[in-house]
């Protein structure tokens, strides 16, 4: 392996956004005429989070124990799936890292780093020990280079603002998915960073429709992509089935339990990162709180409802501003008495020149990061 650039992110999730912003920035990294890897880095913590059968004797523990039994093949096959989409599409070391004393091991291979995207800055998810690595505290003299990490929520920041401080300082280029994370970091360092696209609306849609897994699927459906607090989003897609009078398809990831969505005419919960594409893909409308529901429903150009995440409300309402499409969030289901939503179509020749605009902006920040 010859010296080249090192990516530090969320690869190992089994979460579909992490793992297709993960594969996309690496993609665009290609793109843009570099070779590149992604760390193979895996904490203790994430490590835990991952596993099939996590022992926790809480009532809420249990629960999930249970989930795990009831719905085993379909989680096992989603599992499998993950796994093959990384062997195959991403471009992983082929030493695995487990601490910050083995991630200094890499600098040997790296002349530069680059971390992000997705919320790897985000400190409720994890320790302090797992957290600062994504902020490449183990890179001495490498080039260090941010790419629209994101800090998600910043509850916990203040008790670690001073270490985030001085690592911040040490980047030579910085940048952040989120306006709020741009501010974040100006007001911790003082430093102007680069308000960047998310990666997977650096590709074209062209370059996400060869690796979809197309589904066996009815013509027309109504997709359902839920992450956290479902409920007006479930009132609003069952909504968009009366009016449109079509299948609702729920999607899901696998910490919800599919007895809350019996209501859709189909439940998928096997899917890998190919087929989740594939299910966006073929979708005629989707209802989704994700943010990265929402950024792949712009790539493929679909007709979207977006609505607010305790969690992504802030980093969707970004994006969603940035390319003209707020009307697309609705916040409650009382928001729907409007009809413009559903029958008008998102015209995706005007949003396409905020995007392009965006792209060229943040392809150019990389390839200055990277020259």
């Amino acid at each position: 392996m010859s010296r080249t650039l090192g990516i530090i992110t969320f690869h190992h999730a089994q979460n579909y956004g992490a793992v297709l912003q993960a594969y996309a920035l690496q993609k665009s990294i290609f793109n843009l005429g570099h070779k590149c890897y992604i760390i193979d880095y895996r904490s203790s913590l994430i490590g835990n989070a991952e596993k099939l059968f996590c022992f926790d004797f809480t009532r809420n523990g249990i629960r999930q124990i249970l989930r795990t039994l009831v719905n085993l093949s379909d989680n096992l096959r989603s599992r499998k799936r993950f796994s093959k989409f990384r062997e195959s599409k991403l471009n992983l070391t082929s030493k695995r890292y487990r601490s910050i004393d083995e991630l200094a091991d890499s600098r040997a291979i790296f002349y530069s780093y680059i971390c992000g995207s997705d919320q790897v800055w985000n400190p409720n998810l994890l320790d302090s020990y797992s957290y600062f690595p994504y902020f490449c505290s183990f890179v001495k003299d490498e080039r260090k280079i941010s790419y629209a990490p994101s800090f998600g929520s910043i509850e916990k920041l203040p008790s670690y603002q001073d270490e985030v401080s001085s690592l911040l300082s040490r980047f030579d280029f910085l940048s952040a998915r989120e306006e709020a994370g741009c501010h974040l970091i100006n007001s911790c360092s003082g430093r102007r960073a680069i308000h960047a696209l998310d990666p997977t609306l650096l590709l074209e849609k062209s370059d996400l429709d060869i690796i979809a897994a197309m589904p066996q699927c009815p013509r027309r459906y109504i997709l359902l992509y839920p992450m956290a607090r479902p409920t007006e989003l479930c009132k609003i897609a069952q909504s968009m089935r009366n009016r449109f009078k079509l299948p609702l398809i729920a999607i899901l990831p696998i910490y919800h339990s599919p007895t809350a969505f019996r209501f859709a005419d189909k439940i998928i919960y096997d899917a890998g990162p190919a087929e989740f594409l594939g299910w966006i893909k073929a979708a005629d409308y989707i209802c989704s709180n994700s943010y990265h529901g929402i950024s792949l429903s712009i790539a493929f150009h679909k007709n979207f409802v977006a609505t607010a995440d305790s969690g992504s409300n802030i980093r969707s309402q970004s994006l969603l501003r940035r390319l003209g499409l707020q009307t697309r969030q609705v916040l409650d289901a009382t928001g729907l008495q409007n009809d413009y939503i559903f029958y008008n179509n998102i015209n995706y020749d005007h949003v396409g020149v905020s995007l392009r605009s965006a792209r060229d902006e943040s392809l150019e920040y990389l390839r200055a990061a990277m020259r």
